[in-house]
């Protein structure tokens, strides 16, 4: 089975963290949301082969730089394209007050060869919500998505996706076409210990019901997750493997 994980690695605060975590894992295939175009050196240098989507710019430490989504793998494989699909068309500097409305949201999909067979991959990172509900751009940008993903072959697409299930109603639409892999008994993936909110008394549980990294998956695509992993970003990176089973 290929081995996937996925992870908000949070930009560039955690890398004493995840990249141990990421070494000892030895994955396949590795998707990254909010990573900064930089990180990608430490998958160059242990012969990683990568796909960058800038979504926005960003300032870290001491310069400004391009943060998105990426897809990480040492096998062969092909992109078909980075497909854009939010309410801007631009690539602009964060404001530092609604990152949302300043991104470009995109998805990568790769074709993986595996096994002598073609895996269909692909990550993105959904617009952030202030209380985890649905709003206009997030539906905007969420059904632009879906749209061009009925043009794909069958896949799975992970990421951070920002639509707790049970609060959100994106997620009943998107588990119209695709099976939620994430066991049930997960309720949260976000991390109480290392999330900026983890510290800050609020109203809403986010920490005990808000599920938002998922990987979805269609037939012939069978997923199983060996585990949600805290300790190593805002987000738990989910550890998981896919097979094709052409009986589905």
């Amino acid at each position: 089975m290929l081995k996937l994980i996925t992870l908000n690695i949070e930009m560039d605060k955690h890398y004493s963290r995840f990249f141990p975590f990421l070494d000892n894992e030895d994955a396949d295939v590795i998707c990254l949301q909010e990573v900064p175009e930089s990180a990608l050196r430490y998958f160059h240098g242990r012969g990683f082969a990568t796909v960058f989507a800038p979504m926005i710019i960003k300032k870290l430490s001491d310069k400004e730089e391009a943060v998105g989504v990426a897809i990480a793998t040492k096998l062969p494989f092909s992109t078909q394209k980075v497909y854009y699909h939010g309410a801007k068309e631009n690539l602009v500097l964060s404001d530092g007050k609604d990152p949302g409305k300043n991104s470009v949201y995109a998805y990568i999909m790769a074709k993986i060869d595996f096994n002598g067979e073609t895996y269909n991959i692909a990550t993105t990172h959904m617009v952030d919500t202030p209380n985890g509900k649905e709003n206009d751009l997030q539906i905007l940008v969420m059904n632009k998505m879906l749209e061009h993903l009925k043009n794909e072959e069958a896949h799975c697409i992970c990421g951070d996706f920002n639509m707790p299930r049970g609060y959100n109603k994106l997620y009943d639409l998107v588990t119209t076409n695709y099976i939620d892999s994430i066991p049930i008994e997960y309720k949260s993936s976000l991390d109480r210990n290392l999330h900026r909110m983890g510290s800050i008394p609020i109203d809403q549980p986010i920490f005990d019901c808000y599920m938002v990294d998922y990987i979805f998956a269609q037939a012939p695509y069978k997923v199983e997750v060996d585990r949600l992993q805290f300790g190593v970003s805002d987000h738990a990176g989910i550890v998981a493997e896919i097979y094709k089973n052409e009986n589905l």
